[in-house]
């Protein structure tokens, strides 16, 4: 995801209706069992994020382990290239060594002082100062939508599917919303019949949720094949994923994304949705659903 001018998202933050909020859990991405970058003085990593307030940055919390290193981590912040990755430094913050966890690692909260806009998109960057390491934890799969893990080696290299444990904590004003998804599963035919798979997406409100993106997980193995997009003006379908564009969901407005597939693998198949708006989120828990189907090679039966 890319970046808005900052003169068209200050004019989108002033055009929104929104609610001032005391300093809030804005963006997160709280998953961190299942991938971990190393951070050094050779090896720089950075986690970028879009902000759903207008106003001030005060707290990024990180997850972060301390496995050999010495000396202080360094976090900055950028703003972003049209293609998303770190560009321009903002500001710059001294992570004490001393405040880094060992193994298991832990959440490490860093006080900062950063005019944020919006609807803009913004990069946590995080170098070391020695050879030793610190392990900053996150999560596969692309669990965060709002932005991605960027690494730079020399030059700066997304990694689409691995989002880093962040939380961001801002004072301002910005919409609330609810958005949710859920994702069902039927069958036409009979021998090996084609699945529809049907996202349904909401907006409970109060406010509207503005550039809503859904992302749809295919199982690893490729047993779900022969993809059909029902929205391919606005889904992309790669090896693995479905993407979507989904634009604005009015408060009390439903949308509906939906693409047939092939299952002819034997065994249990899952497919994963999560949808997303750069907003304040009431419920973050509903906005992920599943749907499972059952294939029998035997008697070429599918169900879900």
């Amino acid at each position: 995801m890319g970046v808005l001018s900052s003169a068209t998202a200050v004019l989108l933050a002033l055009l929104t209706p929104g609610i001032a909020h005391a300093e809030t859990l804005d963006q997160r991405q709280e998953d961190t069992s299942r991938g971990t970058v190393v951070v050094n003085q050779t090896a720089t990593n950075a986690q970028t994020f879009t902000s759903a307030i207008s106003g001030t940055l005060n707290r990024v919390d990180l997850y972060l382990q301390n496995n050999s290193s010495t000396h202080d981590v360094i976090m900055e912040l950028h703003n972003v290239t049209t293609d998303g990755a770190p560009a321009d430094l903002l500001s710059t913050y001294t992570v004490p060594i001393g405040n880094i966890p060992a193994f298991p690692g832990g959440w490490v909260p860093i006080t900062v002082n950063q005019p944020v806009t919006a609807m803009a998109q913004y990069a946590i960057v995080l170098r070391g100062q020695d050879a030793g390491y610190v392990q900053w934890d996150g999560a596969d799969n692309n669990p965060y939508l709002g932005g991605n893990n960027w690494y730079r080696s020399p030059t700066w290299t997304k990694d689409f599917f691995l989002d880093l444990g962040f939380k961001t904590y801002a004072t301002g004003v910005g919409a609330q919303t609810d958005v949710s998804v859920s994702l069902s599963a039927t069958t036409n035919g009979i021998l090996f019949p084609t699945v529809t798979f049907t996202a349904t997406m909401s907006n409970t409100g109060p406010d509207l949720a503005a550039r809503t993106v859904l992302y749809l997980r295919l199982p690893d193995d490729g047993s779900v094949t022969q993809v059909k997009l029902s929205n391919p003006e606005s889904c992309t379908s790669t090896s693995g994923y479905i993407l979507c564009d989904v634009g604005d969901i009015a408060s009390l407005q439903n949308k509906s994304v939906s693409f047939q597939a092939k299952i002819t693998s034997p065994g249990t198949h899952t497919v994963n949705a999560t949808i997303y708006s750069p907003n304040i989120e009431a419920n973050p828990v509903n906005n992920k659903s599943s749907a499972t189907c059952s294939a029998d090679t035997t008697t070429a039966f599918v169900t879900c």
